[in-house]
């Protein structure tokens, strides 16, 4: 979701690029937590997440989602 990796190392990295280094250590516990029960790297469970208004992979699931199970509009007859 918050940066594209295939193993903790280079997820450190990456998020280490952007997060400021005084979060570090508050945030490293939170982030674990999150990712072993919410954002799971096989089936993320965005519905469940407190943070998905902030996410990249949440907000684009959430629109794609949203947009294939939305009702079709009817098209107006111009007959009518």
């Amino acid at each position: 979701g918050w940066v594209n990796s295939t193993n903790p190392e280079q997820t450190r990295k990456a998020l280490e690029t952007w997060l400021p280094r005084e979060h570090w250590a508050e945030i490293n516990p939170m982030l674990v937590g999150l990712g072993q029960t919410i954002c799971k790297a096989r089936k993320p469970l965005c519905s469940k997440c407190n943070v998905k208004d902030l996410c990249p992979y949440a907000l684009a699931t959430v629109n794609v989602a949203t947009a294939l199970s939305s009702p079709k509009r009817k098209r107006r007859d111009p007959e009518q």
